[in-house]
């Protein structure tokens, strides 16, 4: 009895070794195979630092000519000069906008500088100079884009709009969400920008736009007429309820009220001429809010700043060669060195 009882607890104890030594070998695995990445990384880092202290003179020789040659290029290359315009577009004229920048740029690619002199009512000589031109977002503070979101938030579904975060609507806006533009002019001459003024606003012109803020004009004032049909009519009603006011303080008909000190039919007679009173008054703002509307957004669009007098120095570093031509040499130099190692290896490999 006692032999039957032991060989179990022999075959378990084997199987339990046998599947901590799997789990031993696995974990020697794993560890052996993060190790080579790491001797990997190592190596290459090596292979860099080997490579650049036996080439260590040529690698100083070539990013110094570059410099050099960075610094020539930057002193006597035609400078570049920047100027913004910020505009608020009404009637989605922004869309219109948009496209003729696209256009503008496409005139100065095909070098159509005729089209772009028409445009702007400038020689074609200082067209020449343009550079490019730009559209990008104009400035806004947190505290808008927060009102933008709690508006945004009220037009989508509730579920949907809990899972859409202050940081989401933010990242997800793009160029056109804007109701602030910058319209970006690169030039090379610096007192081109004051000309550029009375063109642009060309570029807000179109049809569409019209046809908004003509069909906003007369919803605008239908609603004004009936509001003032409708102060009309209690002007009227207000007229009728003073006569009945007066009727019954001549006659003196009026029964004792709740507090015994007032009459009921005066009291209600008060609270209705209240009511009228009130309504009035919601309506005449209703019509001030029309007016100020039609004021505030009379036109398609609105310069909150126009273009400068004179340029400033567009600086940037992807137009400095004082950096761009050594990063460049350097980088050339490393692609060398690999594909030379590339092809020793190949050439030696058996």
């Amino acid at each position: 009895m006692s032999d039957t009882n032991t060989q179990p607890d022999k075959s378990e104890e084997v199987d339990l070794g046998q599947l901590f030594n799997a789990i031993g070998k696995l974990f020697e695995r794993f560890f052996k195979f993060i190790g080579s990445i790491f001797k990997g990384i190592l190596d290459v880092i090596i292979l860099i630092l080997k490579a650049f202290i036996q080439y260590f003179k040529i690698i100083v020789a070539v990013v110094i000519i570059a410099l050099v040659a960075g610094i020539a290029l930057d002193k006597t290359k035609e400078p570049i000069y920047f100027g913004n315009m910020l505009v608020e577009p009404y009637f989605q004229s922004k869309y219109q906008l948009n496209k003729n920048i696209e256009l503008y740029n496409s005139l100065l690619q095909t070098q159509n500088y005729k089209a772009l002199s028409e445009v702007f009512e400038i020689s074609s000589e200082k067209v020449e100079q343009i550079v490019s031109f730009n559209l990008e977002k104009g400035p806004e503070t947190e505290n808008e884009l927060l009102q933008k979101y709690d508006e945004y938030i009220t037009t989508v579904d509730s579920v949907r709009g809990l899972e859409i975060t202050f940081k989401d609507f933010k990242e997800n806006r793009d160029l056109l969400s804007s109701e602030v533009f910058s319209i970006e002019v690169f030039s090379r001459n610096r007192d081109i920008f004051k000309y550029l003024n009375n063109g642009f606003i060309k570029s807000f012109e179109n049809q569409y736009s019209k046809t908004l803020k003509e069909r906003r004009d007369r919803i605008a004032e239908l609603k004004k007429d009936l509001y003032e049909l409708n102060l009309e009519q209690l002007d009227s009603m207000r007229l009728v309820y003073l006569k009945i006011k007066e009727e019954e303080s001549k006659n003196n008909a009026g029964k004792i009220g709740l507090s015994g000190m007032i009459p009921v039919s005066q009291e209600k007679v008060d609270t209705r001429e209240y009511d009228l009173l009130n309504t009035q008054i919601r309506i005449r703002d209703s019509i001030r809010t029309i007016e100020e509307e039609i004021i505030e957004k009379n036109v398609l669009y609105d310069v909150i700043s126009t273009f400068p007098e004179m340029g400033v120095r567009h600086q940037s570093l992807t137009n400095k060669y004082t950096l761009f031509l050594p990063l460049i040499s350097f980088l050339g130099l490393c692609l060398l060195f690999l594909i030379l190692k590339t092809i020793r290896y190949v050439k030696n490999y058996k």
